[in-house]
């Protein structure tokens, strides 16, 4: 994860910085990137799509070789990005691919 001084950032996205001369936001760049372990689990969540399998946080973590908590971590940023949507309630509810 990137860590940005709250002055620079302010400076950046008032545009008073010369960082992204294209006008590109630097947020913008970071947020579009994902590891190597967010991809594997919406590879995974893709495949449980397709054989109507229910995956959960903790049947995500022992396919991915991961902790439970990191899978959590995981879904919420790939929920934010916009790439999965959780629908229904959370104890009976399921992942929605969105990309």
């Amino acid at each position: 994860m990137a860590t940005i001084k709250r002055e620079r950032f302010l400076a950046i996205a008032s545009g008073q910085s010369d960082d992204k001369p294209d006008g590109r936001d630097v947020v913008e760049d970071v947020v579009e990137e994902l590891t190597e372990r967010q991809r594997l689990v919406l590879k995974v969540l893709k495949a449980a799509v397709v054989e109507d399998g229910i995956e959960t946080a903790l049947s995500l973590s022992q396919k991915i070789g991961v902790s439970q908590r990191s899978v959590q971590r995981d879904l919420a940023i790939l929920s934010a990005k916009g790439f999965i949507r959780r629908v229904g309630s959370d104890k009976g509810g399921h992942w929605e691919i969105l990309k």
